[in-house]
């Protein structure tokens, strides 16, 4: 069964004027944010007060993402794994796109996400460049 995607305008960054959420069921998977030169999608590492709380397991969520965009847009696409200011790991990547084309490949995204996230995580604690291959997330070269 699909659950139903949500995008929802956010003010969490201070520093993003265009920003949204995305929530999937009883949470909030990705942000994303959208200026000028284009758009970047990350995994959620905190709720907004009056949103969906973020999925409970960072390690998963972040294998999720990775899967997901691997099974949209191929091995090709970039994806770093970094942590936010209070230490919590978080996956993005960043792109030049049409902010309709983030929200459908966002929405996109979330739903395979929220389909796979059953699966264990099979992720290293590092940072740095990632790639998804055949399932599994590994460091890119």
């Amino acid at each position: 069964m699909t659950q139903h995607v949500r995008i929802v305008d956010s003010t969490k960054f201070h520093h993003a004027k265009r920003q949204w959420r995305i929530e999937v069921g009883k949470y909030t998977l990705l942000r994303l944010t959208y200026g000028q030169t284009g758009g970047a999608l990350k995994t959620a590492t905190a709720g907004d007060s009056w949103g969906r709380p973020v999925f409970p397991d960072p390690g998963r969520l972040i294998e999720a993402m990775a899967v997901s965009v691997e099974s949209l847009a191929g091995p090709q696409v970039d994806l770093w794994l970094d942590e936010d200011a209070k230490g919590r790991q978080f996956l993005e990547f960043t792109a030049k796109a049409s902010v309709n084309d983030f929200f459908e490949g966002a929405a996109f995204i979330a739903a395979e996400m929220a389909a796979i996230l059953s699966r264990p995580a099979q992720l290293s604690s590092s940072s740095g460049r990632l790639a998804c291959v055949n399932g599994a997330l590994v460091a890119a070269a």
